[in-house]
């Protein structure tokens, strides 16, 4: 997990200070804990299957006309731009009409990429500044705490991307760049940073798997990672002395993630899973690129190596060139399309080519065994959506949303559902009960959106 420095403290580390503390071991290492087979412990027990919940982010916005259904209820034909659902079709609901009250303007001015972004997730208002940064806890990780606190103990949240970017500077019309790189938010000063190489993110959750190994070889290893915590703990608390303020508060947040991993560890092994072939790199190939990350996130769900998780398409206002389906220039530049036919024709394309990546992993989840019948996508919550509606107007209400799954028996799939004028936050409230949470409200939720 990255350090996000927030704040401009007279004094300084220097790059070697944080190289000799152990702070650098942490942040590229993998997440050592054995895996625990809590799917097959669940249903051998009787118990319910888990409840997941994974955000697919989408930049620019969505070209509206050509995106939603022109009929409630049960989904027929599909517009142009969400024909590629069509094969799982039966697994995805449409919301119209939700809006995000917190990226509206108000008194900041411009800044909507950065407004929209930032509460994707935590439907909470930004403070405008490209030094202090302040936002709310976003649904995914008030799930995994909920989920955390219940005993389990994978990875609580998987945080994945295909456009790198740091999380300091101004971004977006004087908003910090934390609130256009990240969707995930701990806390009101926590992003939490995404990673953007799925070599990466298979060491993260697989590196040390040896279902062939013996109980001693496995314990040696528990002790070895074990030992390689303690020294970080230790840096730490050297580290922590030098510090201002606003760091220790942040450093303590990332000790947290240490004491996690420690509870990981202790895990039992797990010697059934297979997650596959470890992946290439960032591969030149986006297409081949967003489905390698759209695969970890499969097999993370499918190990039971986690249960939540954020995936972001593009950064706000990405800029991605998509000539590799036919698309020249820059997609946020395409997006301020000013009516121009033709510029709705490259949209179009843009937003098909998206659709048929949300069609990937709904296709891959629906394999998904939970037990007793059911699948991934009967027991979890797949929330996609841009964080305006148009990349013209940078309308915040109306957002382009899709469901996909049945959240335990909360949504009726295979629909159109509208919800004009319902905040954004009424459908992850809905997102959270499914999960087992009793909350009855998350920032300005009115009340859960029955679907």
């Amino acid at each position: 997990m990255t350090l996000i420095r927030t704040d401009r403290p007279r004094w300084g580390l220097s790059r070697r200070t944080l190289l000799r503390s152990g702070l650098s071991t942490l942040i590229g290492l993998p997440v050592l804990e054995a895996m625990a087979p809590a799917i097959a412990r669940a249903q051998a027990n009787g118990d319910d299957p888990p409840r997941r919940f994974f955000a697919f982010y989408l930049p620019n916005g969505m070209h509206m006309p050509s995106f939603t259904p022109t009929t409630v209820g049960a989904l027929g034909t599909l517009p142009l731009i969400l024909e590629p659902l069509e094969p799982v079709k039966q697994h995805v609901t449409v919301v119209s009409g939700l809006e995000n009250r917190a990226a509206f303007p108000g008194d900041d001015g411009p800044g909507d990429h950065a407004r929209g972004t930032g509460t994707f997730l935590s439907v909470a208002r930004l403070l405008k500044s490209d030094v202090d940064i302040q936002n709310g806890i976003s649904v995914d990780q008030a799930i995994a705490g909920h989920l955390r606190s219940r005993g389990y103990s994978g990875l609580s949240s998987l945080e994945l991307g295909c456009e790198s970017g740091g999380s300091t500077g101004n971004c977006d019309s004087g908003y910090s760049c934390a609130y256009v790189v990240n969707v995930a938010w701990a806390g009101a000063q926590s992003p939490l940073p995404k990673e953007t190489n799925p070599r990466a993110v298979f060491d993260r959750l697989f590196a040390g798997l040896d279902p062939l190994a013996s109980a001693v070889e496995r314990e040696k290893q528990r002790r070895y990672r074990q030992s390689i915590l303690d020294v970080v703990k230790g840096d730490s608390a050297r580290l922590n002395a030098r510090l201002g303020a606003k760091d220790r508060l942040k450093l303590d947040e990332h000790l947290t993630g240490i004491r996690e991993l420690e509870r990981q560890i202790e895990g039992e092994p797990l010697t059934s899973c297979s997650p596959g072939e470890r992946p290439v790199g960032v591969d030149v190939d986006v297409t081949a690129y967003v489905r390698s990350m759209l695969d970890l996130v499969v097999a993370s769900f499918t190990c039971d190596r986690t249960r939540v998780a954020s995936f972001m398409l593009g950064n706000g206002g990405s800029n991605r060139n998509f000539s590799f389906i036919g698309v020249n220039g820059a997609h946020h530049e395409i997006s301020h399309h000013q009516g121009d036919p033709a510029k709705f024709a490259q949209l179009e394309q843009i937003d098909r080519w998206e659709m048929e990546q949300l069609a990937y992993v709904v296709e891959r989840l629906s394999h998904v065994d939970d037990g007793n019948g059911q699948t991934a996508l009967d027991t979890s919550m797949v929330f996609c959506a841009a964080e305006i509606e148009d990349g013209n107007t940078h309308n915040h209400r109306n957002l382009p949303v899709v469901v996909a799954g049945r959240a335990g028996g909360c949504i009726t799939s295979g629909r159109h559902v509208r919800a004009d004028g319902r905040s954004i936050a009424d459908l992850f409230l809905t997102g959270m009960q499914s999960c087992g949470m009793t909350s009855t409200s998350f920032a300005d939720s009115s009340g859960v959106l029955v679907l």
